[in-house]
């Protein structure tokens, strides 16, 4: 290779890594510019081109493009998967084939590459291709996507023993987070597919032995997917109380902590985000008629979210500066060790969270509202309604970039709760559409999408708020954009001509109104330009 190719090679790896970097963070813009950056790297530059006879110092370069090459790929292959986009998404899987893996310096990479197949095929829905890939895969490291067991030595398989596994990761260190959260990757991916594929007895056995593997025990990201995916299996066997039973537990181990899963969640990316198990565990709950419980984690999804918004806040006001990060620093150190094996036997540690928190909650009443997921029983709730009044509460939750299939609308009064699933295919597309017909003043094109809404969100709840004129809807998604005053029956009647309308983030702010306020200096603002808010 010339200077100008060595330097290309070099720029290429960088690029991969900063591509690497945003991906685990999310930033799926940033992660395909850079990946882009690779790929064009690779194409022009040609720095890994190897004419003949091949020696050992060609069979390295040849290396310099396989080593950037299979994660800039994988994630252009993913990302564009995720969005939909099936054509690119295996334009991709297609170069991420054609890198060479069977060379003396790049033998040790086949893992990986199997590894981003596997996620790719999953991202388009091709679980047959992602099963393969997985049943034949060697063990890969979920955190920077390097193999960790090589090709010659573990294969990942049916017949691999998983304490055989976890016994490798682990080493002589001792367990961690990280090292178990490896080790389980690969388990995790071959039982979401097989729950994908129908294979529900394996997918189960799989969870299961999860589950039993005492190791498991404190490791916060392991412990919640791995009690996710058995609920998930249970609601595909139609087990509803036993799904209600793991989901709940999952939900229990994520909210009696504050930022871990925020901070390492990408040790094991592909559990997705934490709204999904609100959804699923509400589905259940609604399905079985237990509304009030329904009801109850619809309130507690979104003070997750907000939680979650919140979680890496490491500034506050000068007054108690100094004593707000020490109990929050306190209380992080304590959420940790109470998910440990001992502290579930005892509660010793699991107290000290509760009594931190009791004190955050008394001293500084602000800061603890947003650092922990706090709800008011339904009940209390309830008993703030006037006789006139209900609250309309919706939620719904697609994953990725697909469309949620249901939305649920709790409408609760002073003497009941109901639950009503209604249709969310296309909504957020609806949403916009009106919003955009709207703005057009010239034309009457809004009439028809402020009935259509009308027809999907308020029409099947008439029966319930009937002789309810104060309404207090309590938005979800792309509904917290959506003007409800708009609204219009096929009579032609506006919403706002029958009810008196406010809107409110959660159904547990009632608390705080009509309540005489002391004048304060601090402000809290949100603001989210996106679209996608809890």
């Amino acid at each position: 290779m010339n200077i100008e190719q060595n330097k290309a090679a070099s720029r290429a790896k960088m690029a991969s890594l900063l591509a690497y970097a945003h991906f685990g963070m999310r930033d799926y813009d940033k992660a395909l510019k850079y990946a882009h950056q690779v790929e064009k790297l690779i194409d022009t530059s040609r720095f890994g081109y190897v004419s003949p006879p091949v020696t050992m110092g060609s069979l390295f370069t040849v290396a310099l493009v396989t080593i950037p090459g299979i994660p800039a790929f994988g994630i252009m292959a993913q990302i564009y998967g995720e969005r939909g986009d099936v054509e690119k998404s295996l334009h991709y899987i297609n170069r991420l084939n054609a890198l060479k893996v069977d060379a003396l310096y790049t033998q040790q990479y086949d893992g990986e590459r199997r590894g981003w197949r596997a996620r790719s095929y999953m991202a388009i829905g091709d679980y047959e291709s992602a099963y393969r890939e997985v049943m034949t895969e060697t063990l890969v490291d979920s955190l920077t996507g390097r193999q960790i067991i090589r090709s010659n030595s573990l294969k990942l398989n049916a017949t691999l023993a998983l304490e055989e596994i976890l016994n490798w990761a682990v080493g002589l260190k001792g367990p961690t987070e990280k090292a178990v959260a490896r080790g389980f990757e690969a388990w995790f991916m071959r039982h979401q597919i097989e729950l994908k594929l129908g294979k529900l007895a394996l997918a189960r056995k799989g969870y299961d032995e999860i589950l039993a593997y005492p190791l498991i025990d404190g490791k916060i990201i392991v412990l919640y997917g791995a009690l996710h995916g058995r609920g998930l299996v249970a609601l595909a066997e139609k087990d509803l109380d036993g799904a209600i039973s793991f989901l709940k537990r999952a939900i229990d181990v994520m909210e009696r902590q504050r930022a871990s899963i925020i901070t390492e969640k990408n040790k094991i990316g592909f559990i997705g985000d934490k709204q999904t198990i609100y959804r699923d565990l509400i589905a259940a709950l609604v399905e079985l008629g237990r509304v009030d419980e329904a009801f109850e984690y619809a309130e507690r999804g979104k003070a997750r979210a907000l939680v979650d918004l919140l979680a890496s806040k490491k500034s506050f006001g000068k007054d108690s500066a100094g004593k707000i990060k020490a109990k929050l620093a306190e209380l992080d150190l304590l959420e940790r060790k109470s998910l440990n094996l001992a502290a579930l036997k005892n509660g010793s540690d699991t107290r000290s969270v509760k009594i931190v928190k009791r004190t955050l909650k008394q001293e500084m009443p602000k800061v603890a509202s947003l650092v922990s997921v706090t709800t008011d029983k339904p009940s209390d709730i309830q008993s703030l309604l006037r006789p006139d009044e209900a609250i309309v509460e919706y939620f719904y939750h697609g994953e990725g970039n697909k469309d949620a299939d249901d939305l649920f609308a709790f409408v609760v009064t002073r003497d009941a709760i109901k639950a009503v699933t209604l249709d969310a295919k296309g909504l957020n597309d609806e949403v916009k559409a009106f919003r955009t017909a709207i703005n057009k003043s010239n034309s009457n094109g809004w009439s028809q999408g402020a009935s259509s809404l009308h027809r999907r969100l308020i029409a099947p709840l008439v029966s319930a708020i009937k002789g309810k004129k104060n309404l207090t809807i309590v938005p979800h998604g792309a509904l917290h954009y959506l003007p409800f005053n708009a609204l219009k029956a096929n009579g032609g009647e506006f919403l706002i001509q029958d009810h008196t309308i406010r809107l409110l983030p959660s159904a547990s702010v009632m608390k705080f109104l009509n309540k005489e306020s002391a004048p304060t200096q601090s402000l809290l603002v949100f603001g989210n330009p996106d679209l996608n808010d809890p």
